[in-house]
């Protein structure tokens, strides 16, 4: 899409054309932020799964690590 819209310009401006090719494709910017947004959930998750995991032990009188 980049390319074409760049083409069109610099047929119609010439010289004065100011368009430029996009550096990274947009959808690339879209995935690292969402696999940005993933790893902090999957991080918060597995916190949560192991204070969860104490809470039980600690209910049912087992020590939380094995000696």
């Amino acid at each position: 899409m980049s390319a074409v819209s760049i083409a069109v310009e610099h047929c119609l401006a010439g010289k004065k054309a100011k368009s430029k090719y996009i550096r990274k494709p947009i959808m690339q910017k879209i995935y690292d932020n969402a696999k940005e947004c993933y790893s902090e959930s999957k991080e918060e998750c597995t916190v949560f799964e192991m204070k969860q995991r104490i809470k039980l032990l600690k209910e049912q009188n087992f020590p939380e690590s094995p000696m």
